[in-house]
């Protein structure tokens, strides 16, 4: 019988935790979004300076990208404007909370301002989100590597460094 009470225990803590996460993570989504718009910032300057800094951290040691480093920029700009709206909205929030220096610092611990991030230091905070015990930044690791992963590889100016010939068109 304790045996049982002990695995009723449990699942509700599951449950408050994962409660108190979703809580947690969506008010501060809440509070940084509205706070983004009561600053007035700027949506694409915000996306445009993290990913400057997390773009070389994720594509390192990838061929030629020293030589596509600012064509890496706009491609994940592309993927990005290939999401529904309602997740680039969501997206936007994302990037304004981590631009803005509250946030950016409570999210990363990085003081610093996004230009002033080494590849190193963002590899960091990437692989701290990656294992971290919040969905919330698990899913932010999981969204900023996919989108540049998907950015870059999907534009096929970058295919021949890979050594990769698409398909024929099926005629």
């Amino acid at each position: 019988m304790p045996r049982q009470r002990f695995a009723s225990y449990n699942r509700r803590m599951n449950r408050r935790t994962l409660l108190k996460v979703g809580v947690v993570g969506g008010a501060l989504l809440a509070i940084g979004g509205g706070a983004a718009t009561l600053l007035g910032r700027d949506a694409m300057a915000d996306r445009n300076s993290v990913l400057q800094a997390l773009i070389p951290a994720v594509l390192e040691g990838v061929p030629d990208f020293a030589k596509h480093s600012q064509q890496a920029l706009a491609s994940v700009n592309t993927a990005i404007g290939g999401l529904p709206l309602a997740t680039q909205a969501e997206l936007n929030q994302l990037f304004s909370l981590l631009a803005a220096p509250p946030t950016r610092y409570l999210l990363t611990g990085l003081s610093n301002p996004w230009s002033e991030v080494t590849p190193a230091q963002a590899a960091e905070v990437l692989q701290g989100w990656r294992f971290h015990r919040l969905d919330l930044l698990q899913s932010a690791y999981h969204a900023m590597h996919d989108l540049i992963i998907g950015g870059w590889y999907g534009d096929e100016t970058h295919w021949r460094a890979m050594k990769y010939t698409p398909p024929q068109a099926f005629n």
